[in-house]
């Protein structure tokens, strides 16, 4: 049952926006089937409880419940980014792929890096102060993101990246700790392995959502773009005269309808940018339901009201 709400529910997801949801019969049946898999799988484990695959009593651990539910929410800030990047990077700007690899490179150094400080800051600091710290952070990465245009440079792409990777690297580490400070040894194992799939789920739901509302956006921002396309607009006349071309041209047309296009999903990044920022910043109320949690040397995770 798990096994066919896992497989049910990623298909619907990673296939959903390419099939338009549930227009597609396929989709309705992925749906039909995650939901009878994991209601039957959560009934199971209840009436099993430690006999089943793993008990789902362990939500019942505030930390760990609130640790995975924020750990979900950063699915989108974390991976909806990554999938709209190299879209504006080689689509929109034209740059190689090799390029593009290399400008996004930092976000992943800048993670790495602050994982290994944080690693060391989390015996001596309030892991929930360092996890606020990183939403900060992965909120402004994410909101400079917000003010790119096509004529942004280098550094407009490199810096909110890394901005966002340190808030990432922040993150990681002191939620960890949190999440399996105040559980039994003996599940941690268990906590392990549903705080994975907790997080991968996450991701599969936050590049849905990103490539979902950049689509729906994109067919909305060139509607009301082209709503003004007219042959008396004196501003499109002008522009194509530049050009040698006039608004009747079918050449002027295709040069004109490329430029809607771009404009129209340079636009819808925009507001996915919006979103995930906003994402960040619904998971500050969620850090107050937290513990207070440390783990200081040579002595067990301990946590505290």
């Amino acid at each position: 049952m798990l096994t066919l709400g896992i497989a049910g529910l990623q298909y619907l997801l990673d296939r959903g926006n390419q099939q338009d949801w549930f227009d597609a019969n396929d989709i309705r049946l992925a749906a039909v089937l995650a939901i009878l898999g994991l209601t039957s799988f959560i009934l199971h484990s209840f009436k099993y409880g430690a006999h089943a695959i793993f008990d789902v009593r362990i939500f019942k651990d505030r930390n760990f419940t609130m640790s995975c539910l924020i750990m979900g929410v950063m699915g989108l800030g974390m991976f909806g980014g990554l999938v709209l990047q190299p879209i504006l990077l080689e689509g929109l700007l034209g740059y190689p792929i090799v390029t593009t690899g290399i400008l996004m490179a930092p976000r992943g150094l800048a993670t790495a890096v602050t994982m290994v400080l944080v690693g060391r800051l989390v015996g001596f600091m309030d892991a929930r102060l360092l996890v606020l710290a990183g939403a900060g952070f992965s909120a402004l990465g994410s909101w400079m993101m917000t003010l790119y245009s096509l004529d942004i440079t280098t550094v407009n792409i490199v810096l909110p990246a890394f901005v966002q990777g340190i808030g990432l690297g922040l993150i990681f580490v002191p939620l960890s700790t949190i999440a399996y400070a105040t559980l039994d040894r003996s599940r941690m194992a268990e906590a392990a392995g549903i705080y994975s799939l907790v997080r991968t789920i996450g991701a599969a739901i936050g590049i849905s959502i990103a490539t979902t509302i950049m689509t729906h956006q994109t067919q909305v921002i060139w509607n009301e773009l082209g709503a003004h396309i007219n042959v008396y607009h004196q501003a499109l006349t002008e522009y194509l005269r530049r050009l040698h071309l006039s608004p009747t041209d079918p050449r002027g047309l295709a040069i004109v309808a490329r430029e809607v296009a771009t404009q129209a999903q340079l636009g819808a990044m925009l507001d996915v940018f919006k979103l995930i920022t906003l994402s960040h910043v619904f998971m500050l109320p969620l850090l107050f339901l937290l513990k207070k949690s440390t783990i200081q040397k040579g002595v067990p995770a301990a946590a505290v009201d």
